[in-house]
């Protein structure tokens, strides 16, 4: 199914091939409603009292408060995109994707065993930067998650 509505839209064998399923996850769509269920009304209804339009409770009172909740967003979309294989939309050699190159040079027997190993390091160092730059964030809310009202 996911191919032909990837064939329609002309996106076969391209790079948004890879992007656009990557953009809207479920699970951090769920991440999301859920975190911003958590903030207190009555936070909002301040925030109405002082004067503030939806633009402004939005992006001053609401966006702060979700910046965990972002930061683990972006923590998994990156590694849900940096391991996407995508074998299935893209047949062009230089369209091809990291881990599908990695896979057939594991898949290609001994010969080319060290280069999918070094290959394998390689593609730890990004997503353990992004963990590294989002973690602080994250570890910080945690601290404060046992704040009542």
């Amino acid at each position: 199914m996911q191919y032909i509505v990837m064939a329609k839209l002309h996106l076969i064998d391209r790079y948004w091939a890879l992007i656009l399923p990557a953009v809207a996850s479920p699970m951090c769509l769920f991440l999301m409603r859920q975190s911003m269920a958590t903030i207190p009304d009555a936070m909002i209804e301040a925030a109405k009292v002082d004067g503030a339009n939806l633009f402004t409770i939005c992006w001053r009172i609401v966006m702060p408060n979700q910046k965990p909740a972002l930061m683990t967003m972006i923590i998994f979309a990156f590694q849900a995109a940096w391991n996407i294989q995508g074998g299935t939309f893209v047949y062009r050699e230089s369209l091809k994707t990291l881990p599908t190159v990695v896979q057939q040079a594991a898949s290609a027997g001994l010969a080319r065993a060290g280069v999918a190993m070094a290959a394998a390091v390689f593609m730890l160092v990004p997503p353990i930067v992004i963990f590294m730059l989002a973690q602080r964030n994250v570890i910080e809310t945690m601290a404060h998650s046992g704040i009542k009202e």
